[in-house]
Formats: structure tokens, C-alpha cells, sequence
């Protein structure tokens, strides 16, 4: 059978949302975790309404959605009088954060390893714009010396130096 889990300041279910946060409604929302494990989040027409944190750390108005244990949700619309946690947090009966601070571990972990792999890029692209710059300038030089040694252009040059010259 699925289990329903209100939310609000009215509900001290697991999730003990504080008075002071008045843009939370007494009924606010409700969560739903089916008997297949599917996680539904649902707003229960409350007036400042119910957020999910997108993969981009935005928060998304929803009416009714689809979440799963790791989503971030925020009741009211924002400021601190409004409140936020993860959906995990209504299966905790004590007050430990030990599952938000995995998780966040785990988001650090990743970002990281996305800043060594930037980083990594940055420093290759760096190196191939050396590169091409040295052999620019080899080739330029081989070419001119191949140029003056034809006499195919370097003639021209050393003519408009010597007219030049005092």
C-alpha cells in the first residue's frame, strides 16, 4: 500500500517544518511513495507554492511531479520564511543530516572531477596553442630563407633596405 506523508507546519511528521516559516501553509503538500517506489510530489493548492531544485540548482514550481529520494524541494517561494530539504528527509525519524551531507559529498566529489577534467582540457589547449605559434614561426623562417636563398623575394626586401640606409 502507498504511504502519503503531508507536509506543513501543521504536520509534525519527520519532516518538522519550524512556525516561523510562514510561507509554509498547515497543509502544504504531500508526498506519495508508491508500492513500486515511485516518489510523487503533489502542492495541495497552497498559496506560495511548491519547488523542485533542476539539475542547474534552479528552483521549479510543480503542482504534481515525479521526484525520487535526492530531490531537493523548497515550500513558499523563497526567502527565509520559506523551507527546504530533500524528499529522503521524511523517511528520517531523528534529526541527523548524515543522508544530506552523503549526498552533498557525493555532488562536491563530482564537481570536482569535473574542475580536474576542465582543467585538464584547458592545459592541452593551452599547450596546442604553443605549439602551433613555434611552428608558425619555424615555418615562417624556413620559408623566407627558402625565399631568399631562390632569390624569389628576399631580393625585393634587401633592395628597399638598401635605399633606405643612410
Amino acid at each position: 500500500m502507498a504511504q502519503e506523508y503531508l507536509l506543513g507546519r501543521s504536520h509534525q511528521g519527520s519532516v518538522k517544518i519550524p512556525s516561523a516559516k510562514v510561507c509554509v501553509s498547515g497543509t502544504h503538500a504531500k508526498i506519495t511513495v508508491s508500492d513500486n517506489g515511485v516518489w510523487e510530489l503533489e502542492d495541495l493548492n497552497s498559496p506560495n507554492g511548491v519547488f523542485i531544485r533542476d539539475e542547474n540548482g534552479d528552483f521549479q514550481k510543480v503542482f504534481k511531479k515525479q521526484i525520487n529520494e535526492t530531490s531537493i524541494i523548497r515550500l513558499g517561494n523563497g526567502g527565509a520564511d520559506s523551507f527546504i530539504f530533500t524528499a529522503h528527509r521524511i523517511l528520517c525519524g531523528d534529526d541527523s543530516y548524515s543522508y544530506e551531507f552523503h549526498q552533498l559529498r557525493k555532488q562536491l566529489k563530482k564537481q570536482l572531477g569535473k574542475e580536474a577534467k576542465h582543467e585538464k582540457k584547458v592545459l592541452l589547449h593551452g599547450w596546442i596553442a604553443k605549439l602551433s605559434g613555434i611552428v608558425a614561426i619555424g615555418l615562417t623562417y624556413i620559408i623566407s630563407k627558402d625565399m631568399d636563398a631562390s632569390g624569389l623575394g628576399g631580393g625585393i626586401y634587401r633592395r628597399w633596405f638598401r635605399n633606405k640606409s643612410p
